[in-house]
This record gives structure tokens, sequence and C-alpha cells, in this order.
């Protein structure tokens, strides 16, 4: 009997394990290559947006977003026009702080390193009736395995007008 050493240190029967390694889905579709060429982080480029260009928030709930850019480090961070209440460390691109009232606020934020600069528009929109970003906890293996496509989990989602 082939026995599997597991994490806990406890050896099992290979039997009892039910994992299956599936291949991987090639080639890309245009929509997966845009992806995996913004996730490819080149040591010797420019700074690149690549994060959501609209936040959801509560009023009064504390807000942490991580402006989201690849390219060579090290790289400083800067905005125009962001909302009272928020703050921003110039170094590490984290936004905080707390916006009270409900509305839209769009800003510019903007990311320097040896090699270029790149310029985006952001907003941040402050209701009490957000989903612009999945809920926390959502998991598509339970329905698809690892095998999920952008097209499957947009046919399962329900998109909230915004006001």
């Amino acid at each position: 009997m082939k026995l599997i050493h597991t994490i806990l240190g406890l050896l099992l029967p290979a039997s009892l394990m039910h994992a299956a390694i599936s291949p991987t889905n090639l080639p890309f579709t245009e929509r997966e290559q845009e992806i995996v060429s913004a996730a490819k982080l080149d040591a010797h480029s420019a700074p690149q947006f690549n994060g959501a260009m609209i936040v959801g928030v509560h009023p009064g709930t504390p807000l942490i977003y991580a402006l989201s850019v690849s390219g060579e480090h090290p790289m400083s961070f800067s905005v125009k026009n962001l909302p009272a209440g928020l703050k921003l460390d110039a170094q590490s691109g984290i936004i905080s702080g707390e916006l009270a009232k409900a509305g839209g606020f769009t800003f510019t934020a903007r990311a320097q390193n040896s090699i270029g600069e790149a310029e985006t528009k952001i907003k941040i929109v402050v209701g009490d009736t957000l989903a612009l970003t999945p809920p926390l906890g959502w998991n598509s293996y339970d329905n698809y395995g690892d095998a999920v496509t952008e097209a499957e989990a947009l046919a399962i989602t329900h998109p909230i007008p915004i006001n």
C-alpha cells in the first residue's frame, strides 16, 4: 500500500487522497493573455497601474487601498485631488483613512521610478449599497474546481447599478 506523508505528519493511504491534477488551459484567450501580461513584473520597466480603478466603501468605514503598480523599484507615489479624510503613504502607495459622506470621489494617482512614470484616475464610491468587488470568502472551487473561466465567474454575478 502506497502511503502519503501529510502536513500534519500522519501517514495516510494514497487511496484516500482524491485530488486530481489537470492540465493547464492552453492556449490562453486574448483576455487571459492580457491578465498574464499585466501580472508579469518586468524588473526593468516604467510603472504600470494594474489594480481596480473603482473602489467601494461604506461611509465612516476605514479604507486601506494599495495602489497596484508593477515596474522597477524603488518607486514613489503621489496623488492629486485625494478626498479629505484620506492620506497617501508616498513610499508604499497605500491610501488609508475614512470618508464620512456618501458620494463619488475621483482622484489621480501617479507612480514614478528611475525609468518613467504613469498616471491613472481612480474613483472611490462611498455608499450604503455597494458590491463593487467580490465579497470576501467567495470561492469558485466548490463549483468549478481549478478550471473556472472568466465567463463562468461573470455569469454568476449580478451587477448592482451605481447612481
